[in-house]
């Protein structure tokens, strides 16, 4: 896909990292990302609707915080069955809210269409200082690897649905530090 996509020279960063990176201030860039949920893949139905909300906001937010951003801003968007009940929906838009409220993100909008199953999308928004700026591509032979959280059975577990982004670890990494490379995981290890 990514080399059938052509940029303009307004994109700072695009296809192959957490988030696109655009420009935004003199001292800040934009971040832009998104990631989508769907049933039968990354949730099923036993799942508790407000963690699912919580994941898919989450998923994101990991995202921003790997580039060594803040979230600012996100848009849900939800294909849902036509049975599906509304005590469900409302279940899911409280872990959407509860993780917001956590990370001071504003849901600004979205939309709504029906579909054979449930989808999730979220796209969001983040600002992150110029000089915070991390991008994969920054990896190099003999780095050192390290992770913040345990690896591995997280479905049997169901940290899947209960992981904390890294944006308190990530911010302290740039504000100190200068991370060669971060990078996301919420989706695997890669």
């Amino acid at each position: 896909i990514s080399g059938k996509i052509k940029l303009d020279e307004s994109v700072i960063k695009g296809i192959g990292d957490d988030t696109a990176v655009l420009p935004y201030t003199k001292d800040k860039y934009l971040l832009f990302t998104t990631d989508m949920m769907a049933q039968g893949v990354h949730f099923n139905a036993t799942m508790a609707a407000g963690l699912i909300g919580q994941k898919a906001l989450h998923c994101n937010i990991s995202d921003i915080a790997a580039m060594g951003g803040i979230p600012t801003h996100a848009v849900i968007s939800l294909g849902l069955p036509k049975k599906t009940p509304v005590t469900w929906v409302k279940e899911l838009y409280k872990g959407i809210a509860a993780s917001a409220s956590a990370f001071n993100v504003s849901i600004v909008g979205g939309d709504t269409i029906a579909s054979k199953a449930i989808v999730i999308n979220v796209a969001l928004l983040g600002e992150v200082k110029k000089t915070c700026l991390v991008v994969r591509s920054g990896a190099k032979p003999e780095d050192v690897i390290y992770v913040t959280g345990a690896l591995g059975g997280s479905l049997k577990s169901g940290r899947h649905l209960t992981f904390t982004p890294r944006l308190a670890q990530a911010q302290f990494l740039v504000e100190h530090f200068k991370p060669s490379s971060m990078m996301d995981i919420s989706d695997g290890l890669a």
